[in-house]
């Protein structure tokens, strides 16, 4: 589970994306692998609400699911277990993404198997769970999210009096490649100056 937490913003039409390839060794009739989002902690288990769980299970075949959870322990289906061509030792590579309108997308090798509306947001932390007695290898896994930050919106107060620069609340970029700052006095107060900034 991831420790960064995803918020979903206006500007983005994608809340979270995950592509990975995911090589499933063993996974039991009555048993599942989950691909989860909107994770409340780094402590979540299934089930838990929240969640958005795609669920990869073995009855006759890998199928794909999503059920969310507005409740906890009471799942509503989005999209119904649906064969995908997976089998047990192969490498597929899997798509999910969750755009900020509510909609979960997962595709199999380039082919979507799942779409639907989900009735939670898929806010916060993206991770894999599993039932019990599932074994999986996860390779290419790579997690896209955006935030958008607006320090306009946050009372910044910063007087320089360390001689510093906090990155945490200011930073400059040169598009010279030529930066200067500095600290001066200015009627008695420490300012920053900043030069080709």
């Amino acid at each position: 589970i991831c420790k960064t937490v995803i918020r979903g913003d206006e500007f983005f039409e994608k809340l979270a994306t995950v592509e990975t390839n995911l090589k499933l060794t063993q996974l039991p009739a009555g048993k599942s692998f989950v691909l989860a989002f909107g994770l409340a902690g780094i402590e979540a288990t299934l089930g838990n609400k929240g969640n958005i769980e795609i669920t990869f299970t073995n009855n006759n075949g890998i199928k794909v699911g999503v059920v969310a959870y507005e409740t906890a322990g009471t799942p509503v289906t989005v999209c119904n277990p649906t064969a995908t061509g997976m089998s047990l030792g192969t490498d597929p590579k899997v798509k999910a993404e969750i755009t900020t309108a509510g909609q979960v997308i997962v595709s199999i090798n380039g082919n979507t198997v799942c779409s639907g509306k989900v009735p939670v947001t898929g806010e916060g932390r993206v991770g894999f769970l599993q039932s019990g007695s599932c074994a999986a290898e996860i390779s290419k896994f790579k997690l896209t999210a955006y935030q958008y930050y607006r320090p306009e919106n946050v009372n910044i107060s910063e007087d320089f009096s360390e001689g510093s620069l906090n990155i945490s609340v200011l930073m400059g970029k040169s598009l010279t490649g030529n930066r200067t700052f500095s600290f001066e006095k200015y009627n008695g107060n420490p300012v920053l100056m900043l030069r080709n900034v």
